[in-house]
């Protein structure tokens, strides 16, 4: 009887360990997944870094040629915002491999757009609604990821959206306005309206422009100073992960 009384013991215990050691190992490989989570999300943020960076010096080259507009606004030309735009450009296309190139072969459209150019606000987010998705960013213990990350995803989004959108509707009105100045006057180019044809409504457009485009900047130096704090964070905290 004592024989199978202590056989039973290690039995027992035998199974207990097995189950310790199964719980550790899957505790250590959540643990693992987590941390290769984050990983993978800090890179995304990075892309999104310089992703912004351009994005803010695009929005820096319109607010100047804004000013300048509004500060010549009687008598600036095609001439002068063309060269503008040659040193300071933010009108840009992707080409067939994906590469960000600036405009500077312009047709008489283009001219249009020195006025018109909204610059949408996409930055990449896949890798967090994936994560947010599947509920691993729940598993994320750490209070200041999970603020920053909010911050980011959530409430700084809808702001530089917000003005991204702000923007696209005073380039809508003033399209508007000035396609009905075409048909007034029964023109057939873009050009006219917005250089023979200014009037105080685009003065008014310009000025909200430039309100915009001042709010935006602050916006997206505030998005990338989030994004480099929470890489500082994850590289401190989760062993380096961002070096990995």
């Amino acid at each position: 009887m004592k024989n199978l009384f202590a056989e039973a013991i290690l039995i027992f215990l035998s199974v207990l360990a097995s189950f310790t050691v199964d719980g550790f190992r899957k505790e250590v490989k959540e643990k693992e997944e987590l941390n290769e989570a984050l990983y993978t999300l800090s890179k995304e943020m990075t892309s999104n870094i310089s992703y912004a960076q351009e994005h803010l010096k695009q929005l820096e080259n319109m607010l100047f040629m804004t000013n300048f507009i509004l500060d010549h606004f009687n008598d600036y030309s095609v001439t002068q915002l063309k060269e503008i735009h040659n040193s300071k450009p933010f009108m840009h296309y992707f080409d067939t491999e994906n590469n960000l190139r600036y405009l500077t072969d312009y047709q008489d459209v283009h001219f249009a757009q020195f006025f018109l150019w909204w610059n949408a606000w996409k930055p990449n987010d896949i890798l967090y609604t994936t994560l947010a998705n599947s509920g691993k960013l729940l598993e994320i213990e750490d209070e200041k990821i999970m603020q920053e990350l909010e911050s980011i995803y959530t409430k700084q989004k809808e702001r530089n959206e917000g003005m991204a959108r702000l923007r696209q509707l005073g380039s809508e009105r003033l399209f508007s306005e000035q396609l009905e100045k075409m048909k007034e006057m029964k023109l057939t180019s873009f050009i006219p309206p917005y250089y023979q044809y200014r009037n105080h409504n685009l003065y008014i457009e310009m000025l909200d422009r430039k309100v915009n485009l001042e709010g935006g900047i602050g916006g997206i130096k505030d998005y990338i100073a989030s994004l480099e704090r929470i890489n500082t964070i994850i590289r401190n905290d989760y062993g380096g992960l961002t070096n990995k």
